[in-house]
């Protein structure tokens, strides 16, 4: 299902005439992808601390902090 799903979403992007249409094409390509590539996320998600876990913007805003020195 997740290969397919995937092609099928990709196929959609070209052909999209709306805009709207183009963001439900990329909504299923990107909802897919991790079925289709399992291996990427865990190797991702298993190198992150338990702590840190779904804080990315809160990962970036650390880093903005430390990079601007305050």
């Amino acid at each position: 299902m997740g290969l397919v799903g995937l092609a099928g979403g990709a196929l959609l992007v070209p052909v999209a005439d709306t805009y709207g249409l183009l963001l439900c094409s990329v909504f299923v390509l990107g909802a897919l992808y991790g079925t289709a590539i399992p291996g990427t996320n865990k190797a991702i998600f298993g190198n992150v601390p338990s702590g840190r876990q779904n804080l990315a913007g809160v990962a970036v805003a650390d880093a903005q902090q430390r990079d601007s020195g305050q």
